[in-house]
């Protein structure tokens, strides 16, 4: 059965999404209302040039480009799967923060039609069971998709609780069929942390250029 299949991929795709809460020292953003049923929704992405400058960033397999005023936090990276960014200088020790996470360097779900509506509704149900490693939280959470450049990314944006007690709000961003499997996390700690960090994380998304390791 495709459903069935279809999840099956997913899982083994994208098994143990982490679900970063933020580290001292790191970047922001995101809005969706708490409280309210998920929906779905094909948007279309406006391919504007930012507002803030921005400069590239580039590791062992991925390229993108971030704000100007932005910087790897060293402390709360790895070197080859999980990339966290923060204001060069944060105002809290608890930032707003954006992380780049590579799940897997060999996507099971590379040639899927990520444009089908049952296909982004089958991810919005990965997305919500516990399959996906993320908190019950996200299942109140507001899921869209949209079509960035030639990639579809779907994401999921919820408020949760960080380890401090805080309230934030987080979004998870999936680029689809791409070469990895990739997870673009934006949290925000509510400390006016510019530019907002949905916008850097769809930066990313729409600067991601992958590299052959």
């Amino acid at each position: 059965m495709k459903s069935i299949n279809v999840i099956r991929t997913f899982v083994s795709g994208s098994l143990f999404l982490l679900l970063l809460a933020g580290c001292a020292g790191d970047p922001q953003s995101t809005s969706a209302p708490t409280g309210s049923a998920p929906s779905s929704e094909v948007i279309a992405a406006d391919q504007s040039q930012p507002t803030w400058e921005t400069h590239e960033y580039e590791d062992t397999y991925l390229s993108y480009e971030i704000p100007a005023g932005w910087k790897k936090h060293e402390n709360s990276s790895d070197d080859m799967r999980l990339t966290l960014f923060t204001q060069q200088e944060p105002t809290t020790d608890m930032p707003s923060n954006v992380c780049v996470q590579i799940l897997s360097l060999q996507s099971q779900s590379k040639d899927f039609d990520y444009a089908d509506p049952e296909i982004q509704e089958l991810y919005h149900q990965f997305l919500i069971s516990s399959d996906s490693g993320l908190t019950a939280e996200a299942q109140d959470g507001e899921y869209a998709t949209e079509q960035i450049g030639d990639t579809w990314v779907y994401s999921i944006s919820f408020a949760r609780e960080a380890e401090d007690g805080t309230m934030v709000q987080q979004t998870g961003y999936f680029p689809m069929g791409l070469d990895y499997t990739l997870a673009i996390w934006a949290t925000d700690y509510k400390d006016g942390c510019t530019p907002p960090v949905e916008e850097i994380a769809k930066h990313i998304c729409e600067t991601l250029c992958i590299l052959e390791p």
